[in-house]
């Protein structure tokens, strides 16, 4: 290009920053604010949310509470909510802070036998074997992937059940997770008691982003349709994961399930947006509690949140 024209185009370019120029006020609070987010953006502290579209259907939900989030950089932007900061049975939700105090408590190959007064929990089709030796870390997929009670019981009961739960708690609390409540490690329904496990679709959702930035064992151990293990006997142990969603979509990458009578169905799963190359460290969380069909309100959501937003 020669001269003649690059100082054409360097002279129109400047002639349009000027009449931009002319129309903001560099003390109007909106035009600093845009600015801040353009420095911020140009820095990588982007805050990216999808658009809504100018006209969106309404998205139903047959559950007792349910909570859908974009996560976009440590933070947490609600889509849709029903009944979000009510408290509800959470069943096998429960294992996700189970598995927290496991990981600040015990060291992960460290070995842990099966003892008899764990084995006789109830819920679990298949049993754990009295005096199996597992590692923390093993047994921490049976927890998980199968939803298994023995083998929280049998985390519980390593440090005295009652302190076990207390622990649960005072993390719940540090979390500022204020409508939760643990009187198990198991999520399970208390015979003869009219109390259980209770949280929020909103208390979980910070319980997931705390998964998500600091405990990331979790994740990807709830990310596994299926995983075979040797204990410390050599027997071998495979365990399916009771999220069904992760065989059938791939876009569905990790969550955890639960159900009692009490609950009723309830579910937290993580998916990818579209777009994900853009979206890269975005995340969005669905929650369902109290639902008839927990997979099919999981669907029903993903589907409404990539067509109602312009991702």
């Amino acid at each position: 290009m020669s001269k003649k024209y690059s100082n054409i185009i360097f002279v129109l370019l400047f002639a349009v920053f000027l009449t931009v120029g002319a129309f903001f006020n560099p003390n109007d609070y909106e035009y600093q604010k845009n600015s801040d987010k353009l420095i911020s953006f140009l820095r990588g502290e982007r805050d990216i949310y999808p658009i809504k579209k100018r006209y969106q259907s309404n998205v139903s939900s047959n559950s007792s509470a349910s909570l859908v989030s974009l996560v976009n950089n440590e933070k947490r932007k609600n889509l849709f909510e029903l009944n979000s900061d009510s408290s509800f049975p959470m069943a096998s939700i429960t294992k996700l802070m189970t598995a927290i105090v496991v990981i600040d408590n015990y060291k992960l190959e460290e070995k842990i036998v099966i003892d008899e007064k764990s084995i006789n929990t109830e819920g679990d089709p298949k049993k754990l074997v009295e005096n199996d030796v597992y590692t923390v870390k093993n047994l921490l997929y049976i927890m998980l992937v199968e939803s298994n009670n023995e083998a929280a019981e049998v985390f519980a009961n390593k440090i005295g059940r009652e302190r076990f739960i207390r622990m649960m708690n005072k993390k719940a609390e540090i979390f500022k997770m204020k409508n939760t409540k643990y009187l198990n490690p198991t999520g399970l329904d208390i015979e003869d008691n009219e109390e259980t496990n209770t949280t929020s679709p909103n208390d979980i959702g910070t319980l997931v982003m705390h998964i998500i930035n600091n405990y990331p064992l979790i994740a990807n151990i709830l990310s596994k349709s299926e995983y075979s293990i040797f204990n410390e006997n050599g027997n071998l142990r495979t365990s399916n994961n009771t999220n069904v969603l992760l065989a059938e979509d791939s876009d569905f990458i990790w969550g955890k399930t639960g159900f009692t009578e009490k609950a009723k169905g309830c579910l937290v799963i993580i998916s990818r947006p579209p777009n994900f190359s853009f979206f890269e460290k975005n995340y969005i969380i669905s929650i369902i509690m109290g639902a008839e069909d927990r997979f099919g309100e999981a669907k029903n959501f993903k589907a409404w949140t990539y067509n109602q937003f312009i991702w």
